[in-house]
């Protein structure tokens, strides 16, 4: 049986972040290639039913990480977080949570709950089931079943250590559902009342900015049950301020019809590039090996390239990156343990992206 503790964390990681889009206004839709840092700080308490949320004096942890979201063809959506791949997929004007995925834990939906709709107004909330099963550490079969909802609250004052957002959204998501861990892969359905399983309950607080595209402030709190006893919790704040946005995706987010090419916008598809940087695919080779694909972009120096292998049906299998040093930067995916077939090689930079088929032979 695998330690209860090291499990709970994985859950943790792959629950606090599991829909993050889900507000009314097509601004916040994510965009191909999008890249942000998110910075931790000591929890905040604030109230939802207030309408002035202060986070003036909250107090930095030191620790940060980076958020990226990828196309991976028309409708399914990553997003790379902490290490870990999540995936989305869009269904008309819905946007469903698909999976997660990270070295330890791979968790695939046979319920899918519903991350976000775009007709939601202040007050209304979304509550689906889902039922998520997987492995951990690649023998131990986990299941996750319950209830996801998600609530567009209110719209109040945002207070952040250097700034002032007035017309805030406070988005709430809440997961409570049943957590089984088997030492052997079965096929059995998990029990929604079974009182001897881990009851996970999740919240998270989202808000808004009218004019930045991911949320500038979030509040996340995990919550384990065993036989109705608490057990474990953990809760933590993370800011993305507008101004960090600003300078990771350039001027004030513009609405979706001045969206950059390859945007994940179901309205709008794809436009074109604008300025003087040549297109990716002008800029980027790759080169199919023995045991490796080999991936090149050159570009301005220091700017961010992501590359991520997929399979034909949008599951991450290896993820690399980092900046252009010299002109150029180059990275190695190694395919040794992956089986024969065709893979999707999706390549981000410049705020442009280019998919290229590949064949591991």
């Amino acid at each position: 049986m695998p330690n209860p503790t090291y499990l709970f964390v994985c859950i943790i990681m792959m629950t606090c972040v599991q829909s993050s889009i889900a507000q009314t206004s097509s601004i916040h839709w994510p965009q191909d290639g999008d890249r942000v840092v998110k910075a931790q700080y000591v929890f905040v308490a604030a109230e939802a039913d207030s309408a002035v949320w202060d986070f003036s004096h909250a107090i930095e942890t030191g620790h940060e990480h980076t958020m990226q979201w990828l196309n991976l063809g028309d409708t399914v959506l990553v997003r790379i977080e902490r290490g870990n791949q999540y995936t989305y997929q869009m269904r008309g004007d819905t946007l469903l949570w698909l999976g997660y995925e990270n070295p330890l834990l791979g968790m695939r939906d046979s319920i899918s709950p519903v991350a976000w709709l775009p007709t939601m107004a202040i007050g209304d909330s979304v509550a689906t089931l889902y039922y998520f099963h997987g492995k951990y550490s690649g023998n131990h079969a986990v299941d996750m079943a319950g209830t996801h909802t998600v609530q567009l609250m209110r719209q109040g004052t945002l207070i952040l250590p250097n700034d002032t957002i007035a017309d805030a959204l406070l988005v709430r998501e809440v997961t409570d559902g049943k957590v089984r861990v088997s030492p052997e892969l079965t096929d059995a359905p998990i029990s929604a009342v079974q009182d001897s399983l881990l009851r996970h309950v999740e919240m998270t607080d989202r808000w808004f900015s009218p004019k930045h595209r991911y949320p500038v402030a979030e509040n996340v709190s995990s919550t384990f049950y065993a036989q109705g006893e608490l057990r474990q919790q953990t809760r933590a704040t993370y800011l993305c301020t507008p101004d960090v946005q600003e300078l990771a995706l350039g001027d004030v987010v513009q609405p979706r019809h001045n969206a950059p090419r390859h945007s994940n916008d179901p309205a709008t598809g794809y436009a074109d590039n604008s300025g003087n940087v040549p297109p990716l695919g002008e800029r980027l080779t790759v080169n199919v090996g023995d045991g490796q694909v080999a991936v090149c972009v050159s570009g301005s120096e220091g700017t961010d390239v992501t590359a991520v292998l997929s399979d034909i049906q949008g599951r991450v299998w290896s993820t690399t990156g980092g900046n252009v040093q010299g002109g150029a930067w180059q990275g190695v995916i190694s395919t040794s343990q992956l089986p024969t077939g065709n893979y999707l090689l999706h390549v981000a930079s410049d705020n442009d992206t280019e998919t290229k088929r590949v064949t591991i032979p």
